[in-house]
């Protein structure tokens, strides 16, 4: 290809970090040319070859790259098992009914979940609590943590309370639940029955 020397900065060198090739992304070092219109190439002249197409490489600022030409395209390919499957549901807020044999056993089995990013606790289903623990897409396993304690209803008043307190610290630290405590408001007598 033949340039007028006037449309053309020629025998330019990087030192790398500053161009990509636009076939492939990969970092350029060597010597480039400009054309008039402010594209680069590989060479020290349009008469070098191989030559290829370069663009700025962004910087970490968030600056763009120099435009791409027309005939780029980009295509990104997702894997299909995540772009095929629709995302879970949220998991259900619930309230606990113990049963008459809860009641005859003198507990029962809570569950409840924490969101990923928050200190957001709150009370849940059996059935959501095995759906997160067993990461089925029709929740939103990836953004939920399942809990579960066993929590006293019958036994002597004093005792069914500590016993509560300490199963809900001792779950708070080992699970690094930060502020678990505070969703039972000190009511660990909560279902309690004589």
């Amino acid at each position: 290809m033949y340039l007028p020397k006037s449309q053309i900065k020629q025998n330019k060198f990087t030192n790398g970090e500053e161009f990509v090739r636009l076939s492939d992304g990969q970092n350029y070092k060597g010597f480039y040319w400009q054309d008039s219109s402010g594209r680069y190439f590989s060479g020290k002249t349009p008469q070098d070859v191989p030559q290829f197409e370069l663009i700025k490489e962004p910087t970490e600022e968030g600056e763009d790259a120099a435009p791409l030409s027309k005939n780029t395209s980009w295509t990104t390919k997702y894997n299909p098992k995540i772009t095929s499957v629709k995302p879970g549901k949220v998991p259900s807020k619930y309230f606990a009914q113990p049963t008459d044999d809860n009641y005859d056993i003198g507990e029962f089995q809570r569950y409840f979940t924490k969101k990923a990013n928050q200190n957001i606790y709150y009370e849940i289903s059996k059935k959501d609590y095995q759906n997160l623990k067993n990461q089925n897409n029709t929740i939103l396993w990836q953004l939920y943590q399942p809990i579960t304690l066993p929590w006293q209803i019958s036994g002597d008043k004093e005792e069914v309370y500590k016993t509560n307190r300490n199963i809900v610290m001792e779950t708070e630290q080992q699970q690094r639940l930060p502020g678990f405590r505070k969703i039972f408001r000190d009511n660990y007598l909560q279902y309690y029955n004589q």
